[in-house]
């Protein structure tokens, strides 16, 4: 029975699950992830306390039955505001990388597809903006506009788009030369067509891959932010300005900086483990072995 079943698994499924190079690193990620999205979309279900709830009396306790992570310096929960600190981080850096897919995919495709002076004029910006470190471009734009989410949100994005652009080109001016492209010209295929049916399914791979990977350097990107003070403000829960709120309090009460901050070693560690495994499952060379 249980080889009949496994049997009718590999006709859906027709790969080794070894080939697949499913580590313990990969599938402790994929839990660790999993479980960190249900977080985000349902933080009531797993906080204990009010993340916002001041409670002067309980200042700075140890983790135990009451409080699992313990309390901060005006007494509240630090596991609940974790676990709604989840939500506000995955959410921004989900925003980010989401905004930059959208916009650099877009000028990727035009550039690399229609080439000529339209790939030179697009070539030419992300040549400007590469020219401007990130994070320090992203500093400026929150301090002239303000500390907030939103703008940590803006200002990122400005700068997340590049990297999708080049990748995509570069896939789409190798895709383009392909006979089953040439032949699609000579039918009569009309370009929005070309790119929907042809080229479009070629760039879905690395951009997942690449996606994946920014979701962590984005969470520390948005967490470096905050921590100086340029994003989340209170009594919002973010880790970063956790870990912010508690440098005064290292010595005499560490939790308030351990478990936020493992939090963002974790999270980011897991996206890149994920991140990787995808781009080697994307490699043409790889999949050519694995599907022969």
């Amino acid at each position: 029975m249980h080889k009949h079943a496994f049997s009718r698994f590999e006709q859906f499924f027709p790969y080794d699950i070894k080939s697949l190079g499913l580590s313990t690193g990969v599938v402790a990620s994929c839990i660790i992830l999993i479980l960190l999205l249900c977080m985000s979309v349902f933080p009531g279900v797993f906080a204990t306390h009010d993340p916002n709830t001041v409670d002067l009396d309980n200042r700075l306790v140890q983790p135990g039955v009451e409080h699992y992570f313990g309390t901060d310096h005006h007494g509240r929960d630090i596991y609940s505001r974790v676990v709604y600190g989840a939500r506000t981080s995955m959410a921004t850096a989900l925003s980010v990388v989401a905004i930059g897919v959208i916009v650099g995919t877009l000028l990727g495709l035009i550039a690399g597809y229609y080439g000529g002076i339209i790939d030179q004029v697009i070539m030419r910006i992300v040549d400007l903006f590469l020219a401007f470190p990130a994070t320090i471009l992203a500093i400026a734009l929150v301090g002239l506009f303000g500390p907030s989410l939103f703008n940590i949100v803006l200002a990122l994005s400005i700068m997340w788009w590049v990297s999708y652009a080049r990748i995509i080109r570069g896939v789409v001016l190798q895709v383009k030369e392909k006979d089953f492209i040439k032949g699609a010209y000579l039918m009569g295929g009309k370009n929005r067509y070309i790119i929907r049916k042809h080229i479009i399914p070629h760039v879905l791979s690395p951009i997942f891959a690449l996606a994946t990977l920014d979701v962590g350097s984005a969470i520390l990107h948005i967490t470096g932010l905050s921590f100086l003070g340029l994003g989340a403000q209170p009594p919002t829960a973010e880790w970063g300005s956790m870990i912010q709120g508690s440098i005064a309090f290292m010595e005499t009460a560490p939790q308030t900086m351990i478990f936020p901050g493992l939090c963002i070693i974790i999270t980011v560690i897991s996206f890149n483990y994920l991140g990787d495994w995808i781009k080697e499952r994307s490699d043409p060379v790889r999949m050519e072995k694995i599907t022969v």
